[in-house]
């Protein structure tokens, strides 16, 4: 392939110069450079798609599913909307960009023939044949090459989910990703959840009509599903909807999603009180630095029972590959063999466990199935694939966090250990805040005092503990003492896991540049409270 760089370098220049004269009387040789290598450097190889293995599938349910578009029809790029089955509104968007960012954008609008104050509500659709109410799940994409559609890379869920009496919508975001002639640098997030409520009040407007195919969607169980930027917008839509519609949103799910504080609109985290929340996160994705998701996770508040929220993190899952057609583009790229494609999970096993693990959570939080216990540990999820290793985080109203300093000081009662506040390369400042440090040559011990009065019997222990490089394969006894001085202890075994090193590159350079060689992650133990009492005389009280 390297020896025909000098061709098509030679093309790209050229095909670049032709379409951007029509756009520019002046083009900048910078850009006409850098456009040329973008396209030598992403075009794809024209090789056939790997054979997936026919094991790894999940059984669609059990009914017939119809595959529908809606759109505004004024999109010419892609025939799919052109004709739409359903003829729907457009949004202006425009306000919710800064004017700096979006008065430079001649050759986008000329690429898709709408501007940004005309921004069509297009959308695939999967529809399972039944007359049954149909829980609402809207799928939004995260930012990808513009001129490469995004939003039919996840068929895979909305076909499977569909199949179980889900109505699955999949929306068209394009507009708003990257692209050579042009970008919003990251600060078009507020659109993209703007987007998001517009689409909902344009199904709300289609279900009122008694004989339309959507009259069936139940509005009152609606899942928002995000991938990378995509789930950074479910979560401030969610917020937005709180200011807004009010929409009856129930649960959302981010798919590597990214956390954009700090950025215009997004100056402090997005915390959300009693919602559904699941994350699925991998530790070979080149996308994100660390597992942004972990600031979602803890800005989701419960207080109050029947809620939930859960993390789940493969260490060898990828971040595109939970869109199969970025997935596909991938595999045709010629930076493909920088990447360390040995070390991670086949796509087909990444998109097979996004099915069960999107499919289990819908199913309890939309549908009140008793799958809580087992979808939630990490036991379960290694059931299902065993060449894979997870960590697992779970919440809900029964859990109250007790790490609230200086509410609960840890008392030291061991020389050998020492306290003092974590401070962990790649670990976000959110997670820093609720942590401590403990450093410990051979055995130590380090006591904790609950100002509380609680019957220990019916609680459970949860602990977290972190993944770090630097752990060795460490046991914890935990230990508790009642206030007459009886006491009875559980060991943990492990309870320190080590690291496993994020190699996401065949280059260990590369690997340093991103310092992802040893992201911590954290690991939940959960000791029922009550096998401190068996075979103990310790009181409960």
């Amino acid at each position: 392939a390297l020896t025909s760089l000098p061709w098509l370098l030679c093309a790209a220049l050229i095909g670049t110069t032709i379409s951007r004269l029509f756009v520019y009387q002046s083009i900048p040789f910078k850009t006409v450079i850098f456009s040329g290598l973008i396209i030598y450097f992403v075009a794809p190889i024209p090789q056939p798609n790997s054979n997936t293995d026919p094991s790894a599938t999940v059984p669609l349910g059990e009914l017939s599913v119809d595959n529908y578009q809606y759109g505004s029809g004024t999109i010419q790029r892609q025939s799919l909307y052109e004709t739409p089955y359903w003829k729907s509104k457009t949004i202006d968007l425009a306000q919710y960009i800064a004017p700096h960012l979006s008065k430079n954008t001649k050759a986008r609008d000329q690429f898709w023939q709408f501007d940004l104050a005309r921004f069509p509500l297009n959308a695939e659709v999967w529809l399972p044949k039944t007359s049954q109410p149909q829980p609402l799940v809207i799928i939004s994409h995260g930012d990808f090459f513009m001129e490469k559609y995004s939003e039919h890379g996840y068929a895979y869920l909305g076909q499977h989910l569909a199949s179980l009496g889900y109505a699955v919508v999949s929306i068209d975001a394009n507009a708003l990703n990257w692209s050579a002639d042009g970008n919003y640098w990251r600060q078009e997030d507020l659109a993209r959840a703007q987007l998001i409520l517009a689409h909902i009040k344009q199904i709300k407007a289609f279900s009122e009509q008694s004989e339309h195919p959507l009259a069936n969607v139940d509005l009152n169980q609606i899942a928002l599903i995000g991938h990378s930027r995509g789930g950074d917008a479910i979560m401030l839509a969610a917020k937005l909807n709180l200011e807004g519609p009010q929409f009856n949103l129930k649960t959302l799910i981010g798919l590597a999603p990214v956390d954009s504080i700090g950025l215009p609109n997004h100056e402090s985290p997005i915390a959300l009180n009693n919602i559904n929340y699941l994350v699925l996160q991998g530790g070979v994705d080149t996308e994100l630095p660390y597992f942004q998701g972990q600031n979602h996770y803890d800005n989701v508040h419960i207080s109050a029972p029947g809620f939930h929220k859960l993390s789940i993190f493969a260490t060898r899952a990828d971040h595109s590959q939970f869109n199969q057609d970025w997935s596909d583009a991938a595999k045709k790229s010629y930076l493909r063999p920088l990447y360390n494609t040995a070390n991670t999970m086949p796509d087909y096993e990444q998109r097979k466990w996004a099915k069960l693990a999107v499919t289990h959570f819908l199913n309890l939080t939309l549908r009140d199935k008793s799958i809580w216990p087992k979808i939630s540990t990490t036991a379960f999820w290694q059931q299902q694939f065993a060449a894979e290793t997870f960590i697992t985080q779970r919440a809900d109203s029964s859990h109250v966090k007790l790490n609230r300093w200086p509410k609960i000081k840890p008392k030291i009662t061991d020389a050998k250990a020492r306290i003092r506040p974590i401070s962990q390369q790649g670990m976000p400042e959110i997670q820093q805040q609720e942590a401590l440090s403990i450093h410990w040559n051979g055995q130590a011990k380090v006591d904790f005092s609950l100002p509380y009065k609680l019957d220990l019997r019916y609680m459970q222990l949860n602990l977290t503990t972190l993944c770090i490089a630097q752990a060795q394969n460490t046991s914890l006894t935990v230990v508790l003492i009642d206030s007459s001085g009886k006491q009875s202890s559980q060991a943990i075994d492990n309870a320190l896991c080590r690291a496993l090193p994020a190699q996401h590159f065949n280059s260990q350079l590369l690997n340093a540049a991103i310092q992802t060689l040893a992201e911590p992650k954290q690991q939940q133990h959960i000791i029922p409270l009550g096998a401190f009492f068996k075979n103990s005389e310790i009181a409960p009280l």
